[in-house]
């Protein structure tokens, strides 16, 4: 009786799921059946990783840079390193397990203005820098401390690289909710089309 009860309860059950799954179809206009080419639905990606954390940034100050790479276990013969690479650090303030940002001041090659006060404006904003990738600390025994590449955006370059500690940014949220629908028809009827 009870095998009879629960053979019964998981029908009705994946019966009710099946026809739950058919709820696009009553959204459609009569006389229509929809299909992701008739009706579609507006899908947006969300941000990545390297979109949140190595898009780069401004600040108004000027990072110090007195903490860099100051090259790798191959170095002279290697001067780029990838993720999972050693790396050798120069400066102080480092602290073991600790990860740093890796980034790099940018400048303007192009001198020209388009327009009269364009390089005080862009003084005025601040100082842009690109994010290269972060590194975790794993000793600071010795006069050099080590560090592992974690997550490199570019080819790493000993020498011309800074530091500073990394901020936890919000993520961005995406309305999925969004979707071309509201362009249908008010009304169910096929006038005027």
């Amino acid at each position: 009786m009870k095998k009879t009860l629960l053979l019964v309860l998981l029908i009705a059950t994946a019966a009710g799921a099946q026809s739950g799954s058919d709820s696009s179809a009553t959204d459609a206009p009569q006389g229509t059946v929809p299909t992701s080419n008739s009706f579609p639905i507006e899908r947006v990606p969300t941000p990545t990783y390297a979109d949140v954390y190595c898009a780069g940034f401004i600040n108004k100050q000027k990072l110090p840079d007195a903490n860099f790479i100051s090259g790798g276990l191959e170095t002279p013969t290697t001067t780029k390193f990838a993720k999972g690479d050693m790396v050798f650090m120069q400066g102080s303030g480092y602290t073991a397990g600790a990860e740093y940002e890796i980034v790099r001041a940018l400048r303007d090659i192009n001198e020209y203005e388009i327009y009269p006060g364009q390089k005080k404006l862009l003084k005025a904003t601040g100082q842009p820098y690109e994010e290269v990738g972060r590194v975790r600390i794993i000793d600071t025994r010795s006069r050099t401390p080590i560090a592992q590449i974690n997550t490199p955006a570019t080819a790493l370059i000993p020498a011309t690289r800074r530091f500073h500690s990394p901020k936890k940014r919000p993520s961005t949220s995406v309305d999925r909710s969004s979707s071309t629908a509201s362009c249908r028809p008010a009304t169910k009827s096929r006038a005027g089309l």
